[in-house]
Protein backbone atom coordinates (compact mmCIF):
# COMPACT_ATOMS: atom_id res chain seq x y z
CA UNK A 1 0.00 0.00 0.00
CA UNK A 2 1.40 3.40 -0.99
CA UNK A 3 1.00 6.59 0.96
CA UNK A 4 -0.01 9.90 -0.55
CA UNK A 5 2.72 12.51 -0.36
CA UNK A 6 1.60 16.03 0.59
CA UNK A 7 1.92 18.74 -2.03
CA UNK A 8 4.69 21.15 -1.18
CA UNK A 9 4.18 24.80 -1.99
CA UNK A 10 7.03 27.26 -1.89
CA UNK A 11 6.60 30.97 -1.47
CA UNK A 12 9.45 33.27 -2.38
CA UNK A 13 8.91 36.16 -0.01
CA UNK A 14 10.38 39.61 -0.70
CA UNK A 15 12.75 39.07 2.25
CA UNK A 16 13.97 35.74 0.82
CA UNK A 17 14.52 37.33 -2.59
CA UNK A 18 16.47 40.25 -1.11
CA UNK A 19 18.61 37.84 0.91
CA UNK A 20 19.32 35.71 -2.16
CA UNK A 21 20.30 38.83 -4.13
CA UNK A 22 22.54 39.97 -1.27
CA UNK A 23 24.31 36.61 -1.40
CA UNK A 24 24.59 36.73 -5.18
CA UNK A 25 22.23 33.80 -5.79
CA UNK A 26 20.33 34.18 -9.09
CA UNK A 27 16.55 33.88 -8.91
CA UNK A 28 16.63 31.37 -11.76
CA UNK A 29 18.77 29.05 -9.62
CA UNK A 30 16.34 29.27 -6.71
CA UNK A 31 13.40 28.52 -9.00
CA UNK A 32 15.19 25.55 -10.54
CA UNK A 33 16.05 24.05 -7.15
CA UNK A 34 12.49 24.51 -5.89
CA UNK A 35 10.99 23.32 -9.17
CA UNK A 36 8.88 26.43 -9.63
CA UNK A 37 8.47 28.82 -12.54
CA UNK A 38 9.00 32.50 -11.94
CA UNK A 39 7.73 35.54 -13.78
CA UNK A 40 10.36 36.85 -16.20
CA UNK A 41 10.90 40.16 -17.92
CA UNK A 42 13.51 40.67 -20.62
CA UNK A 43 14.61 43.16 -23.24
CA UNK A 44 16.33 42.03 -26.44
CA UNK A 45 18.19 44.99 -27.99
CA UNK A 46 18.78 43.09 -31.26
CA UNK A 47 15.04 42.72 -31.94
CA UNK A 48 14.05 45.74 -29.78
CA UNK A 49 11.49 43.55 -28.00
CA UNK A 50 10.37 43.88 -24.40
CA UNK A 51 8.82 40.64 -23.07
CA UNK A 52 6.97 39.78 -19.88
CA UNK A 53 6.39 36.10 -19.17
CA UNK A 54 3.83 35.92 -16.38
CA UNK A 55 3.52 32.11 -16.49
CA UNK A 56 6.59 30.74 -18.33
CA UNK A 57 5.58 27.18 -17.43
CA UNK A 58 2.27 27.37 -19.36
CA UNK A 59 1.90 26.79 -23.11
CA UNK A 60 0.53 29.52 -25.36
CA UNK A 61 -2.80 28.51 -26.86
CA UNK A 62 -3.72 31.81 -28.54
CA UNK A 63 -2.14 35.18 -29.32
CA UNK A 64 -3.77 38.52 -29.98
CA UNK A 65 -2.42 41.87 -31.17
CA UNK A 66 -4.93 44.42 -29.77
CA UNK A 67 -2.72 47.31 -30.90
CA UNK A 68 0.08 47.30 -33.48
CA UNK A 69 3.27 46.08 -31.81
CA UNK A 70 1.61 44.79 -28.62
CA UNK A 71 1.17 41.01 -28.53
CA UNK A 72 -0.76 39.23 -25.77
CA UNK A 73 -0.48 35.46 -25.26
CA UNK A 74 -3.17 33.39 -23.55
CA UNK A 75 -3.36 29.84 -22.20
CA UNK A 76 -6.10 27.33 -23.09
CA UNK A 77 -8.38 28.81 -20.40
CA UNK A 78 -8.04 32.37 -21.72
CA UNK A 79 -5.67 33.58 -19.00
CA UNK A 80 -3.00 36.12 -19.97
CA UNK A 81 0.38 34.39 -19.66
CA UNK A 82 2.75 36.74 -21.50
CA UNK A 83 3.01 39.95 -23.46
CA UNK A 84 5.49 41.40 -25.91
CA UNK A 85 6.12 44.98 -26.92
CA UNK A 86 7.72 45.33 -30.34
CA UNK A 87 9.83 48.39 -31.20
CA UNK A 88 10.15 48.85 -27.45
CA UNK A 89 12.71 51.65 -27.56
CA UNK A 90 10.10 53.83 -29.33
CA UNK A 91 7.29 52.93 -26.91
CA UNK A 92 8.83 52.94 -23.43
CA UNK A 93 11.41 54.98 -21.58
CA UNK A 94 14.78 53.22 -21.22
CA UNK A 95 13.69 49.83 -22.57
CA UNK A 96 16.98 48.31 -21.44
CA UNK A 97 16.47 49.33 -17.79
CA UNK A 98 13.83 47.82 -15.54
CA UNK A 99 12.86 48.02 -11.90
CA UNK A 100 10.74 45.46 -10.13
CA UNK A 101 8.85 46.31 -6.97
CA UNK A 102 6.74 44.13 -4.71
CA UNK A 103 4.11 46.13 -2.84
CA UNK A 104 3.08 44.51 0.44
CA UNK A 105 -0.18 45.45 2.06
CA UNK A 106 -0.78 45.65 5.74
Amino acid sequence: MSTVQPVRRYVLTPHALREAARRGIPLSMIAEVLGVAVMKASYDPHTDTLSFQLRPDVAVAESDEPRPGVILDFDADGNLISLEILDASRRVTDADRMEFETICSG
